[in-house]
């Protein structure tokens, strides 16, 4: 199923979904816009779900830090070092509280 609508802002159920996946989007928003894209996915997230997510050119403590302020226990938060993606491309795994 695709759809096309505001991170910030989906129509999508409240816990609705089991995983939430985010790949080099959050570096586009504000700071402000990324605190409201993490608080969407937390809405949108089962008890437990897993939020997965890349971001470029963030600082990744900072962004662990906002992911843990809105509700999720932060499970990693590593580099990428590989071949296929950029070295400053940051990974954060994280659990929904609850």
């Amino acid at each position: 199923h695709r759809s096309v609508g505001d991170l910030l802002a989906t129509e999508f159920p409240d816990k609705g979904f089991d995983a939430y996946v985010s790949i080099s989007t959050l570096e586009h928003l504000t700071s402000h816009q990324q605190t409201m894209a993490l608080q969407e996915a937390h809405r949108v997230l089962k008890p437990n779900g897993l939020l997965v997510l890349t971001a470029d050119w963030l600082d990744p403590k900072g962004l662990a830090e906002d992911a843990s302020f809105v509700g999720f226990t932060i499970g990693s938060e590593v580099p990428f070092h590989g071949e296929r993606l950029d070295p400053h491309v940051s990974f954060l795994r994280a659990r929904k509280n609850g």
